[in-house]
């Protein structure tokens, strides 16, 4: 269990931490070539903000099931700071200021660190929010420890320092990068702050003349695939209902099995027509008029383990299918001939 720690004002902590380096100062020529106050100030506020980031990897890895990008992250993170923060007291013992000082968890550090009730909060996480918690608090500690490695870079001098230093910069800029896309996975595809549910009626509706060609979304029963133009592949888990895709058609068609958000194009563009779904009891899921999108496409949001009739009527013609929406059916018909 944690204990609340004292604040120090920050210019009282500064002064005990320079009376701390002892030979860090302008009296002794020989040990200020070798590092000077920058140096130690980073070290020995490092070290605690290290160990908090170790402890808050900790409660995750803790919490049992995770997000298991996250928990690889978290242990990333415990593996990388983990020797830092020994090398970090190698440097002060060498200096002459004293590593374990309660100075170093008594200061009011604010770079990114986060309070006790902030910690308390991540504890008491349960799992389905854990994982963004810690991803939000995170994002704020790595931004405080890259204020203070590029301080370190400006006004340091211990050349081993200015190292760790610039790995930090390094390491957790881009660490930061791959938190903020775990925190909203679909802002790369220009899809930010949507849910995946809102992305998938976005990128349906989109006008065939303003999709982007670097970008493939396949959807299928409980996720959806996203590539981009790097070829890289995110899947995204779909929510409690299953999104099926149909485009009935009187002359062309292609095989589909999973529904292309992108690629996928049907005969019957901007066509209204009536749409019927009933489950295996009779009860009506769907009874209206609508409208394909511009890629000739019907989308519809359905109940999970629903089997039933689909009928779509169009000009005269319909035509009527059996729809199944489980964990191995297909999100897209394209095999709807009208007659």
């Amino acid at each position: 269990m944690r204990t609340t720690r004292a604040l120090l004002t920050t210019s009282s902590a500064l002064t005990a931490l320079l009376l701390l380096a002892g030979c860090a100062g302008a009296d002794t020529p020989a040990a200020d070539a070798a590092h000077n106050d920058a140096d130690v100030m980073f070290a020995t506020m490092m070290i605690p903000h290290h160990e908090q980031a170790i402890e808050m990897s900790d409660l995750v890895l803790a919490a049992g099931e995770v997000d298991p990008e996250v928990a690889m992250l978290a242990q990333q993170i415990k593996d990388a700071q983990g020797p830092e923060i020994e090398t970090l007291r190698g440097w002060l013992e060498d200096w002459g200021a004293d590593p374990s000082s309660d100075l170093m968890h008594d200061m009011d550090h604010g770079d990114g660190m986060m309070s006790e009730s902030d910690m308390d909060e991540l504890e008491a996480a349960g799992q389905d929010e854990i994982s963004r918690l810690y991803l939000e608090q995170m994002i704020v500690h790595h931004e405080g420890a890259i204020d203070m490695a590029q301080t370190e870079l400006e006004e340091g001098r211990f050349p081993a320092a200015l190292g760790m230093a610039e790995a930090i910069v390094d390491a957790q800029t881009e660490e930061i990068a791959t938190m903020r896309e775990l925190l909203d996975p679909l802002a790369s595809y220009g899809l930010g702050g949507l849910t995946v549910e809102e992305a998938i009626d976005r990128l349906e509706k989109t006008p065939l003349d303003g999709r982007s060609a670097d970008l493939i979304a396949s959807v299928r029963p409980g996720e959806v695939l996203f590539t981009g133009a790097d070829g890289q592949e995110r899947t995204v888990p779909l929510g409690e209902e299953f999104y099926l895709s149909f485009a009935p058609y009187v002359d062309q068609t292609h095989e589909c099995y999973f529904h292309s958000l992108t690629t996928c194009v049907g005969e019957l563009r901007n066509t209204e027509m009536a749409v019927t779904l009933t489950d295996a009891d009779g009860a009506v899921i769907v009874d209206e008029v609508l409208t394909s999108n511009d890629n000739g496409f019907i989308g519809l949001w359905l109940p999970r383990g629903t089997e039933g009739t689909l009928t779509v009527e169009y000009d005269g013609m319909s035509v009527v299918a059996d729809v199944s929406t489980g964990a191995d059916d297909p999100t897209c018909l394209t095999d709807l001939r009208l007659s």
